[in-house]
């Protein structure tokens, strides 16, 4: 079955309506012509059943794939807490998941994480969530993944596809979740430079601009990247809409 979108934005921060739209306005402006698909406060299993369609569905239709996760209520850096209040782990449970699929193979795919936290909250790595839970450890959590029916299932015969992978982390600290200016220049530098420069350029852009206008904001922001010398590291053209329906 052909995918119909090409960007994911998986939304675990509660009033964040606003960010999100900005995030699909500017991925599906029509200079980009992405199509994205939003999902708000999954549950684990809801998470589980998109991400076993996910592995499946075939993205021939598009050049790359992008993902979007933004969250606030795990405390810890390499979890995400789901609205059930389950925390998962960020890369086994979601992000890598999308290199078993196999239409995947040899394609960009780029991966961007806002953590927020509230630094009035939230102290240490061994705080609390906001349900007053302390969440697991990494290899808690694995054992307990290991003996999970749902993600068996997932994961059955499936291997990883290598590709081109761009991952962008914002993790901050703010008491007002609204004022945050990462989602904002990211869109503005997406916007303006993803068909001519490559995500490592646009993350410099971006650590850039927050450092001169920004530098208040307590912002730690990562890229990591299997970015090699041959690659242009520069997102293909998505083909237009009329040409996309004449295969769906």
């Amino acid at each position: 079955m052909l995918s119909c979108e090409n960007i994911f934005i998986f939304n675990w921060v509660n009033n964040y309506k606003q960010q999100v739209e900005h995030l699909r306005e500017t991925f599906e402006h029509e200079s980009l012509k992405n199509r994205v698909r939003v999902f708000n406060n999954l549950t684990c299993d809801e998470l589980y059943e998109e991400m076993d369609r996910l592995t499946k569905v075939s993205f021939d239709l598009f050049p790359y794939v992008m993902v979007v996760v933004l969250e606030n209520k795990s405390p810890r850096g390499r979890f995400i807490c789901t609205k059930d209040s389950y925390h998962i782990l960020l890369d086994m449970e979601l992000l890598t998941l999308f290199k078993t699929n196999k239409t995947l193979a040899g394609k960009p795919r780029v991966f961007i994480v806002q953590k927020l936290q509230d630094y009035r909250c939230y102290g240490d790595t061994e705080s609390e969530d906001e349900n007053g839970n302390l969440p697991p450890t990494v290899e808690e959590r694995r054992k307990h993944i290991d003996l999970k029916k749902e993600f068996k299932e997932i994961t059955k015969n499936k291997r990883l596809y290598e590709g081109l992978q761009y991952l962008i982390a914002a993790n901050e600290e703010t008491p007002n979740f609204q004022s945050s200016p990462f989602i904002r220049i990211f869109c503005k530098q997406f916007l303006e430079n993803s068909t001519s420069k490559s995500m490592g350029e646009i993350y410099s852009l971006i650590v850039k601009e927050i450092k001169e206008n920004y530098c208040r904001y307590s912002i730690d922001i990562q890229l990591q990247t299997n970015k090699t010398s041959e690659d242009s590291g520069i997102l293909d053209k998505v083909i237009d809409s009329d040409e996309m329906r004449d295969f769906l």
